[in-house]
């Protein structure tokens, strides 16, 4: 073989399982890059949380309030007119709020944000391994929720104990 023919030759082919595993690695790699961080999803979890109890923490006070021995309400609406005439709005109707939003704070940025590094680590697994990115089973999400609420319950207990205690004190 002369010299031309070596320097004319094409470059020897990489296989296509180096290819696509390299494909994989970008794609990892720009999904990573991209990625909201850990700690900017539990602050938005906790914030969302947070609005949820001031709009839904009345009900709860209401609630606990019925369910207390020794308070008589004929219903819903004569209890939560009662505790506010009574209490008036701070210590009335949201009393408690700041457990509320202690429990928001853990529970709400724990559930979410532990849930969503796991499936975020999942995506990136199967885009690695060459699988669709959301290629992930129902038992693989049932466990991430599983793992990630009691995560967040174990959290969140205390400010929950607190919050029912606050409430009652109304």
């Amino acid at each position: 073989i002369g010299m031309s023919s070596l320097v004319t030759s094409s470059p020897p082919q990489r296989s296509s399982t180096v290819v696509a595993a390299n494909a994989a690695a970008k794609e990892a790699a720009k999904v990573q890059a991209t990625a909201m961080p850990l700690s900017y999803r539990m602050v938005l979890a906790a914030c969302s949380g947070m609005v949820a109890a001031t709009v839904c923490h009345p009900l709860d006070v209401i609630r606990v309030q019925m369910q207390t021995e020794g308070t008589k309400f004929k219903n819903t609406l004569d209890a939560g007119t009662s505790i506010y005439r009574n209490a008036g709005l701070k210590n009335g109707i949201y009393a408690g709020i700041s457990a509320a939003y202690l429990r928001q704070w853990l529970y709400g940025s724990f559930r979410i944000g532990v849930y969503s590094y796991q499936f975020e680590h999942a995506q990136l697994e199967n885009t690695r391994a060459g699988r669709s990115r959301n290629d992930i089973s129902f038992a693989n999400k049932l466990r991430m929720g599983c793992v990630s609420g009691a995560i967040g319950s174990f959290v969140g207990t205390p400010s929950e104990l607190a919050l029912v205690r606050m409430s009652a004190d109304s």
